[in-house]
């Protein structure tokens, strides 16, 4: 079962690990602060998490409270638009598109900082790791 049920003009902001999403998703809210001054304190986008400000949308830890945020509410995935099962005429979804090297070339920045990620190798390593396993969603 879907876990999202959109409302009039939400956002959903989706696309690939490290293509940008978290710059739109700034970005999405820095207009609907501009667009809505007298947004009260207790808003989601005053939080000081961003994954509390915009959660994911399919996620089991955010689902239960989707409902009860105020609007305007902004969203994200990693699903394609055409795979949101939404509504186009309730919502407007922003897929951030970035040139695939420079993708990869993020990704590999943040497997080698990442500690958890157990990665040690060369760039090269890491387009054969991605293309036979794909980038981690962190």
């Amino acid at each position: 079962p879907d876990l999202f049920e959109p409302r009039d003009g939400d956002v959903v902001v989706s696309g690939f690990p490290r293509s940008g999403i978290n710059l739109a998703l700034a970005l999405c809210r820095e207009i609907h602060l501009l667009q809505n001054p007298k947004l009260p304190r207790d808003h989601p986008f005053f939080l000081d998490e961003p994954q509390e400000q915009m959660p994911w949308i399919h996620s089991q830890f955010s689902s239960a409270n989707l409902d009860k945020r105020s609007s305007p509410r902004v969203f994200k995935t990693r699903n394609h638009y055409q795979h949101l099962n939404v509504s186009r005429e309730k919502v407007k979804v922003l897929h951030v598109i970035r040139n695939p090297k420079d993708t990869a070339c993020a990704q590999f920045s943040h497997m080698v900082m990442d500690k958890k990620s157990g990665f040690r190798g060369t760039f090269e390593e890491s387009v054969k790791w991605f293309l036979s396993r794909g980038f981690d969603s962190g």
